[in-house]
């Protein structure tokens, strides 16, 4: 099937009194080129403007209309009747094109359900804790991507999560620690690459938040035992030679109090209730 056109003949170029028109033109704008319009001439430069605009005007109506004329025949029959022939083979084709793709999705599917079969055998203790859905990778369902390089790229990772782990045991030896470390890594192993790296960077996050919750706790235990039982006298203070003592009272809320108590704990100064004598 072929569309055949015959064959159209060359159209005869458009005549017209092109040299006339711009001949004159130019001997006409002449007296325009140059001129300032004083704020007296406003009236004559609007209707110089209408002038020079009609002509202009005239000439792209007349520019339009061959142009119409030309395309006519095209714009009005050819166009519109490919585009109906264009239509009925669109209609075919998408048919076409959604079952070809229902079969290659099928078809990926069906790959994807093996590739987690191999996963399962390959992974042995670890099929159950490192989820497939986190190191599946889209490639594996390509038609190029062999099953065999499919199979390679899940022993590297079932070796590597291994030595990982032993890693992650042998760095980590808070029991609690260890187990929300590993945890972490599982969670990133759609990077098998990193995952170690950043597992072994969450240990110290994790330390780190749990001094800042227990450096919370034991300062605010601190300061209420200091205002409910004070035990450090301001006696203590005259030990040392060269120090002074004075005595004051303090208002301020809690979250005041545990700032003036660093304060005084970090800078090494002894405090304490004002004796009662």
């Amino acid at each position: 099937m072929e569309l055949k056109v015959e064959e159209i003949k060359a159209l005869e170029p458009i005549r017209f009194n092109y040299e006339e028109i711009k001949s004159q033109l130019q001997e006409q704008l002449k007296k325009y080129k140059g001129v300032v319009y004083t704020e007296e001439m406003i009236a004559q430069a609007k209707t110089d403007k209408a002038t020079v605009r009609k002509v202009k005007d005239a000439i792209n109506d007349e520019k339009k209309r061959i142009k119409n004329l030309l395309l006519a025949d095209y714009t009005v029959n050819f166009e519109p009747k490919c585009k109906e022939l264009m239509e009925m083979l669109e209609n075919v084709y998408n048919e076409i094109d959604t079952q070809v793709k229902a079969f290659e999705e099928k078809e990926k599917m069906d790959k994807k359900i093996k590739v987690s079969n191999i996963w399962i055998n390959l992974a042995g203790k670890y099929a159950q804790l490192v989820d497939f859905d986190v190191i599946f990778q889209e490639q594996w369902l390509n038609k190029t991507y062999t099953m065999n390089k499919v199979e390679e790229d899940l022993k590297s990772i079932v070796v590597r999560t291994e030595r990982d782990f032993e890693t992650m045991d042998q760095r980590v030896a808070d029991k609690e620690i260890n187990e929300l470390v590993k945890a972490f890594y599982l969670e990133h192993l759609d990077k098998p690459e990193t995952a170690l790296t950043l597992a072994l960077a969450e240990e110290y996050a994790i330390k780190e938040r749990r001094a800042k919750v227990s450096s919370f706790a034991n300062n605010t235990q601190d300061v209420t035992k200091t205002e409910e039982n004070p035990t450090e006298t301001s006696q203590n203070l005259t030990q040392n030679g060269n120090l002074q003592i004075i005595d004051f009272r303090v208002e301020a809320t809690t979250e005041q109090l545990k700032s003036l108590k660093a304060f005084l704990i970090n800078n090494k100064i002894k405090f304490g209730p004002v004796p009662k004598d």
